[in-house]
């Protein structure tokens, strides 16, 4: 089964938003679908599931990482954590706006407290 380029990006986002906490991280939990671990749930269940083709398209492009889980309840697996470029990516296709720019700005507000002699505070 082969997904779209469509498909494909919208299984990105849903799942690099619960990776993009560093304590998160995919486990194969059967033949054909990864779960997503969370200290949420003291790592008991997955707090998600993704399809084996989704993981291994997102693996392939370097927006995961694959290394020994350190976990001693998971010995001997391999989990899947969002990579540098996947973090890059998750701003870029996050952001509503152009791409490129989302990337590479820092968004937040400005409040003038004139109160304190028109101090800038960033939020």
């Amino acid at each position: 089964m082969t997904l779209a380029a469509g498909e494909i990006r919208r299984e990105a986002l849903r799942v690099m938003k619960r990776l993009l906490d560093s304590d998160c991280f995919l486990l194969p939990v059967d033949d054909e679908q990864f779960g997503v671990f969370s200290p949420r749930n003291k790592y008991q269940s997955p707090v998600q599931k993704v399809a084996l083709e989704v993981v291994n398209t997102l693996h392939r492009a370097d927006l995961l990482t694959r290394r020994p889980s350190t976990r001693a309840s998971f010995e001997g697996v391999s989990e899947y954590r969002l990579s540098k470029v996947g973090r890059a990516w998750w701003q870029r296709h996050n952001g509503g706006a152009d791409p490129f720019q989302a990337q590479h700005q820092l968004r937040g507000s400005i409040v003038v407290d004139e109160g304190a002699g028109g101090c800038l505070l960033y939020t």
